[in-house]
């Protein structure tokens, strides 16, 4: 959620005060397949209602479809390498994707980062609300300090969980929505 509303924030800024209203500048960017990047985000919806990985370690479906959403991706970070902020958005993207892959297709959430939260309990194994997270204990968690570990906590209206990967998105697409020449021709491939 964080994250999303992060990235809002940051392309409505570069609209408004960097190229003084005019969005549409960030529209005619070149950006090659772009369509992948929404159809990759697409296929991580059922990862939200997924078992967690351990309640169904043998459960291929999950890793499958992660998999296949990162390869999307990927390719189209690939494609784009080139822009501004590209490098950036790909190393968070690539740090959340490690996070996942070496958990078994979640994303990790200490049960202490959730009690930062506010949130009450959630049994070790489960999804933490409607998202990706699993609930899970640093010890049983690789790559730990790629997981979702820092906190935007209450007073905040909607406390939240991120990862550096996170960080690492939200200043590439500022740098894509801040640096990107405005002006050229929309292609698609």
């Amino acid at each position: 959620m964080l994250l999303f509303a992060a990235l809002l924030i940051v392309i409505l800024l570069a609209g408004i005060v960097w190229r003084r209203g005019r969005l549409q500048a960030l529209a005619d960017v070149p950006v090659r397949h772009l369509w992948a990047a929404p159809v990759a985000l697409a296929l991580q919806l059922p990862l939200m209602r997924a078992p967690a990985a351990s309640a169904a370690p043998d459960l291929l479906w999950p890793r499958i479809t992660f998999g296949a959403s990162y390869l999307l991706l990927g390719w189209t970070l690939w494609a784009n390498r080139r822009l501004p902020g590209i490098s950036w958005l790909a190393a968070g993207v690539f740090l959340n994707g490690l996070a996942v892959v070496a958990n078994g297709g979640y994303m990790p959430i200490a049960p202490q980062t959730v009690a930062v939260l506010g949130d009450g309990a959630w049994p070790v194994g489960t999804h933490h609300g409607v998202s990706k997270d699993v609930v899970l204990p640093f010890s049983a968690t690789r790559l730990w300090f790629l997981s979702d570990i820092f906190v935007v906590p209450r007073p905040f209206p909607w406390p939240v969980a991120f990862s550096i990967g996170d960080v690492l998105i939200v200043v590439g697409v500022a740098r894509f929505a801040w640096q990107v020449p405005a002006g050229e021709a929309k292609t698609s491939q």
